[in-house]
């Protein structure tokens, strides 16, 4: 099936959630509509849109000044990419080169102008208008705004068949109406199927996304085009909402929600490419808060549940076996070819109990520090067959919670916990070994069986610091720099495993390779040793 850029778009935006805290609650009576005309409706829903895109695009920026984030969002140039710089004379130093102009990829300006732009252009304008009543307005999205012209041989100029024959077809209508004065609720439909509803208030901005009707939309775009959609997911489920909150000016909030359990899969459960999803219902499950007056952001994510089930096969799939002979004449290159190997048979189930965290960033600063880190309230697991494979708890002895900051400094980031920091991982990987039959030295044997464990304490607030490499000559080549070292600078690292001695690095030590050879199969900590930092 071809593509159509605003179908695109639209199932592009199931997957960009998030939560609209001031929701109503289902049992609310329906907010009282005012009147609402062509041209108010236009007027409402461009001035809602450019003021929250200006202000976000602001907001965001702020992000730019912190140096830790800098080096994870590298710049991207301005305008056209710069020539080389011509060679020197002849025993003369190189000239030195223009720059070329770079911004930061958190100006979303250029951007938010853009969509500005389309949206009045192409959606919120009278020619738009399909129909209205006292209190609504119902806008259809035209052939001549969405089906652009293509210059073809000869000049001539066409719009695409296909596109103008969907939106000739399949309506895609955006219906307005106004819960209060210069605020807005816009219904998106396809056809008879309503996947999008967005709200367009002074305060926020709000989407929320039925997975259902985005699938039925996506079918119906097919039955049109005559192109049945293929390889889309045969369990496609749940509300999804996502909300842009102004808290005061480039001050913002934007926050991601799970409406009603989210279930994706594809396949029934007998088949060896099963997959299966779910995840569970939750307020606020994602959050970030940008105040540019303060130069702070607040973060916070709360899952609950997470369950993905799939099978062996497709986690794992087996390798089929290469057969090669000479060519036919010589000097001719071998011939191969692969047989295909049986499938693997079982089922992998994973269970998250939860993804928890809670934190503030003070960006000129560059200080993280998160609260309440955690994998939910009970023990995460991988099982086989039904059978636990993998359990991992994470503070299971301390409320099953951590706190943790992270420092920028001039030698290098710390990281810091508290009040302990304790990970402990049962593994019985047997089961799966003996699935992958002659494969099964891919699973090294300390997995096979045992146990391991991370912790981390002994000190009010155990500390590591990364030590950045040095680059002597001043060049910042690669090649000349030497290499980080992690070291534990307050309290004690302690490696655990079946089958090992424990490992322990005390402050002021470093961590670093043991020394001899250590085979696949021992366990993976006996490669790790305390050591100086020098």
């Amino acid at each position: 099936m071809k593509r159509i850029p605003f179908f695109a778009g639209l199932a592009g935006a199931a997957l960009l959630v998030a939560c609209d805290p001031d929701k109503p609650q289902d049992d609310a009576p329906p907010p009282a509509q005012v009147t609402l005309t062509a041209a108010s409706a236009t007027l409402a829903a461009n001035t809602r849109i450019a003021g929250h895109l200006d202000g976000l695009a602001r907001t965001i920026k702020v992000l730019e000044k912190s140096k830790l984030l800098e080096n994870l969002v590298p710049k991207r140039t301005i305008g056209e990419e710069p020539q080389p710089c011509p060679p020197p004379p002849p025993g003369q130093p190189p000239a030195p080169c223009e720059e070329p102009a770079q911004a930061s990829d958190f100006d979303l300006s250029d951007e938010t102008d853009d969509l500005k732009e389309f949206l009045a252009e192409n959606v919120f304008n009278e020619a738009s208008v399909e129909s209205s009543t006292a209190t609504s307005v119902t806008y259809r999205l035209r052939v001549e705004s969405f089906c652009p012209e293509q210059e073809k041989e000869g000049g001539a100029k066409e719009r695409d068949p296909d596109c103008v024959k969907l939106f000739t077809e399949l309506p895609f209508r955006i219906t307005a109406t106004s819960p209060a004065e210069g605020d807005l609720d816009l219904a998106l439909s396809v056809g008879t199927n309503q996947p999008i509803s967005i709200q367009l208030y002074a305060a926020r901005v709000g989407a929320t996304v039925d997975l259902a009707a985005v699938k039925a939309s996506v079918v119906a775009v097919g039955n049109v085009l005559e192109d049945p959609v293929e390889g889309f997911p045969d369990r496609f489920a749940g509300k999804l909402n996502a909300a842009v909150i102004k808290n005061a000016e480039d001050d913002y909030t934007v926050a991601l929600s799970v409406l009603e359990t989210v279930n994706v899969g594809m396949h029934p459960a007998t088949d060896t490419k099963y997959f299966d999803a779910h995840v569970a219902a939750g307020n606020d499950v994602l959050s970030l808060r940008v105040t540019a007056s303060t130069n702070t952001a607040v973060a916070a994510i709360d899952f609950n549940a997470i369950d993905v089930a799939a099978a062996l096969n497709l986690v794992a799939p087996a390798e089929g076996e290469m057969h090669c002979s000479p060519g036919p004449n010589p000097g001719d290159p071998e011939q191969c070819s692969t047989t295909e190997a049986p499938p693997r048979e079982g089922l992998v189930e994973a269970h998250l109990g939860g993804i928890n965290a809670a934190g503030n960033f003070a960006i000129v600063e560059d200080v993280v520090a998160l609260t309440g880190l955690g994998l939910g309230d009970d023990t995460s697991t991988v099982k086989f067959n039904g059978v636990q494979a993998i359990g991992v708890d994470v503070n299971a002895a301390a409320g099953r919670r951590f706190d943790l900051t992270i420092r920028d400094t001039e030698t290098g980031p710390t990281i810091t916990v508290k009040p302990q920091f304790a990970v402990n991982v049962a593994h019985d990987l047997t089961a799966i070994a003996t699935a992958f039959g002659e494969d099964s030295s891919d699973i090294p044997a300390w997995l096979r069986s045992g146990s391991s464990s991370v912790t981390f304490d002994g000190a009010a607030e155990p500390t590591i610091k990364v030590i950045e490499g040095t680059d002597p000559d001043g060049d910042e080549g690669p090649q000349e720099r030497s290499s980080d070292k992690v070291q534990v600078s307050a309290g004690k690292l302690t490696l655990d495993g079946s089958a090992i001695d424990p490992i322990v690095i005390d402050a002021p030590s470093c961590i670093v390779e043991a020394s001899g050879e250590h085979s696949d199969d021992e366990h993976i900590f006996r490669s790790i040793a305390s050591g100086a930092c020098e």
